[in-house]
């Protein structure tokens, strides 16, 4: 469930609002398949695989935030949001064994991995500047505290580091005013470097350059 509350004064120039999500246990349900390649052989071999479960938890999470009005032309924005990722423990498998060439049966569950994720503490800035009647531009900052722990640093997650995300966009309206058009880029990075203390996990560096463009079209009837 989620649930929020804003409040806004109609004759005054700020906002706050906020915001709870509750935690939800799930199970992923599919078929595992595969091959192998043995040591000291030039073969591959087909892995016979079966049903598989993985069980974990999208996490609980709660936010605060505000915009305040500098001028009739600048908003600025900010929010803090804490999400309780430190129950997720581990990304638990189950169901049937995989039939490996020259090996024999091997339990699911030995895939299953131990995450220990972090809790994140999320801080977002950002401001809205009106520069000409029909065109508004926008920029923000977010800074993601880190979430992977670097001992179980696994190329299957995001880098064991902090994330630092940069978005810069611009909107207008056409059509006498009855249509926005929106575009935003975004640039994210995260970097860190494993440990290589648990099972599962592989040493060295880790790095996540991730762009986005979106693009938005909106229209009042």
């Amino acid at each position: 469930f989620r649930f929020g509350a804003q409040y806004a004064p109609p004759s005054d120039n700020w906002g706050v609002g906020a915001m709870v999500r509750t935690a939800v246990e799930f199970t992923a349900k599919g078929e595992s398949s595969g091959r192998a390649e043995l040591a000291n052989s030039a073969g591959v071999g087909r892995v016979t695989g079966g049903d598989v479960e993985l069980k974990s938890e999208f996490p609980f999470q709660v936010a605060v935030g505000a915009h305040r009005d500098m001028s009739e032309k600048l908003r600025l924005h900010t929010e803090y949001s804490f999400t309780r990722n430190n129950n997720n423990k581990s990304i638990a498998a189950s169901g049937d064994g995989l039939q490996v060439p020259g090996v024999g049966t091997i339990p699911v569950s030995n895939f299953s991995t131990p995450t220990h994720w972090k809790n994140q503490h999320q801080i977002r800035v950002g401001g809205q500047l009106k520069a000409l009647e029909r065109w508004v531009l926008r920029s923000g900052y977010v800074f993601s505290s880190q979430v992977v722990p670097n001992e179980n640093a696994n190329p299957f997650f995001t880098a064991p580091g902090a994330q630092h995300t940069f978005v810069a966009g611009v909107g207008t309206k056409v059509l006498s005013d009855t249509t926005e058009l929106d575009a935003t880029f975004e640039y994210e990075r995260i970097a860190g470097t494993g440990k290589n203390s648990q099972l599962g996990s592989l040493n060295g560096e880790y790095v996540v350059n991730s762009f986005g463009v979106f693009l938005g079209v909106s229209r009042n009837f």
